[in-house]
């Protein structure tokens, strides 16, 4: 089962690649636990303020990745940021680190062809709401985008990802089978298929510094209303992964439209 999370957060498209976008690198939140066991290697600032055509946290979170590749760090521990008017002019302080494994620290993570799902991604405790009744494993997660600071000057940079929550996603213990986490993983897949919908969507779009926020949130609604739809469709017809041909029937769907929409991948 899946509950769906339409997120205001994160990125794709004009489109950051993933060796520039440090989409390798673990971003821990000032409210995050630190790293313990990781190799502290720089202390690093970030000052948005000196920027004159206004500088996003967005703006500021690829720049401390930038300096973590630099520095071949693959977490950045934000210790303090500064938020201005209308996310501006941010200024932020953080640790860079370094460890073999970075997902032991991280709380959430994007869709990537080389991780699956495996149950220590279910880490969150079970409770079942309205309309759960019936799930034995549930997985939290959902897409979202964020802009760069625009004015008339500077061109609009729209990022779109998703995310799969590991500290609410949940399984009972006796569950633990691979066909359910085969279930949970058609799940997840949807989820970045639509993501990348919503990345082609965005790029067919004509955004400009005046019709920015009106065009971006009816085409992120309209996406969004779709992958929920289809995260439904995908539910009934596989009777929650129980109903074995209909699952293996969606799992050659899900594999062909993520070959389909490879073009549109972070």
């Amino acid at each position: 089962m899946t509950v769906l999370m339409p997120f205001h957060k994160v990125w794709a498209g004009n489109v950051i690649k993933p060796e520039s976008s440090g989409s390798n690198i673990l971003i821990l939140d000032s409210n995050d636990p630190w790293p313990k066991g990781a190799t502290e290697l720089q202390d690093v600032e970030i000052d948005g303020t000196a920027s004159k055509v206004g500088y996003s946290y967005l703006d500021v979170v690829q720049t401390l990745k930038k300096k973590a590749i630099e520095q071949n760090a693959n977490i950045v521990k934000i210790t303090e940021k500064i938020i201005g008017h209308k996310n501006e002019c941010c200024k932020v302080s953080a640790i860079l680190y370094r460890t073999d494994d970075i997902h032991k620290y991280e709380r959430e993570f994007s869709w990537s062809p080389d991780r699956k799902l495996n149950w220590d991604d279910f880490s969150g405790r079970v409770y079942r709401t309205q309309g759960e009744e019936e799930a034995v494993a549930v997985t939290y997660c959902g897409f979202g985008f964020e802009t760069n600071t625009v004015t008339v000057s500077n061109k609009v940079q729209i990022m779109v990802h998703n995310s799969f929550r590991k500290d609410v996603s949940w399984v009972i213990p006796s569950e633990r089978t691979p066909e359910v986490l085969e279930h949970e993983q058609g799940h997840f897949d949807l989820c970045e298929i639509y993501t990348r919908k919503l990345r082609e969507r965005f790029n067919d779009l004509n955004v400009t510094v005046y019709n920015l926020n009106s065009v971006l949130a009816e085409a992120y609604h309209e996406v969004g209303d779709e992958y929920k739809a289809r995260q439904q469709e995908y539910e009934e017809q596989t009777q929650n992964g129980q109903n074995r041909l209909a699952q293996k029937r969606w799992e050659r769907i899900i594999k062909q439209e993520l070959g389909e929409t490879e073009a549109w991948m972070m």
